[in-house]
């Protein structure tokens, strides 16, 4: 490619064409790779650690919104999830791809932001489409996840821990909570979103809110507590 370019631009200003080849053919091209470059390649993927090897809901986000400017000018790679989902299909049908998926691919909690790059949580995304937050499965419930700092660690035995949760006054109400309910805590543990449920273990009166993490070790183990309960999600 490099000797084609020599040659052609050698033959234009031979020929006293150089500043028609400039205008008509490299500058045109370079400015397509430009564009190419910037929304193929790095809006969609800057600042995201995960690859797709190792979480692919998670290398690369979509960019919600203004979609009659955006689909023309990103080429509909501003759903390049569904580009990293399903690599065959037509660049065209990305859209209405996501439109029918859509649910599916909110539960994986993939990056999101707006058009001009506001990051969106998918619970936002929700919202701004007007769309049912997640049912719990196996009841009427609804999930939503908040994060929570761990207050306290409490080793109970050797393969299990009691985690207190410190609840900011904006999510009493949320968290206020009747014997024998549970939390869901969630955490990306080697690229993979992890799911469990605990008992609450706190009396109702007490105001506290604490989960025993028993009977796994990978629950209680330094990892699991740094990654997943220090910024823990929570829901009852």
């Amino acid at each position: 490619m490099s000797g084609l370019y020599a040659a052609l631009l050698t033959w234009a200003t031979l020929a006293g064409y150089l500043w028609p080849a400039l205008r008509l053919v490299l500058l045109p091209q370079r400015l397509a790779v430009f564009v190419l470059a910037w929304s193929f390649d790095w809006l969609p993927h800057h600042g995201l650690r995960d690859t797709a090897r190792s979480n692919r809901y998670q290398a690369t986000r979509n960019r919600i919104g203004r979609e009659r400017l955006l689909n023309p000018l990103m080429l509909w790679q501003n759903y390049h999830l569904v580009h990293h989902l399903h690599p065959s299909i037509p660049f065209f049908t990305y859209r209405r791809v996501w439109l029918r998926n859509e649910a599916h691919y909110l539960a994986q909690e993939p990056p999101l932001a707006t058009a001009f790059g506001r990051t969106l949580t998918a619970a936002a995304y929700r919202r701004a489409r007007g769309l049912p937050p997640p049912a719990v499965a196996g009841s009427g419930r609804r999930l939503e996840f908040h994060a929570l700092r761990v207050a306290d660690l409490q080793r109970l035995t050797d393969d299990s821990v009691a985690i207190r949760f410190a609840v900011p006054d904006a999510l009493r109400e949320t968290f206020r909570f009747d014997a024998g309910q549970h939390l869901t805590l969630r955490a990306v543990i080697d690229g993979m979103s992890c799911r469990r449920s605990h008992s609450i273990c706190s009396p109702a009166p007490d105001g506290a809110l604490a989960s025993p993490c028993a009977g796994c070790r990978t629950a209680s183990s330094p990892a699991m507590r740094s990654s997943a309960c220090a910024s823990a999600t929570a829901s009852t």
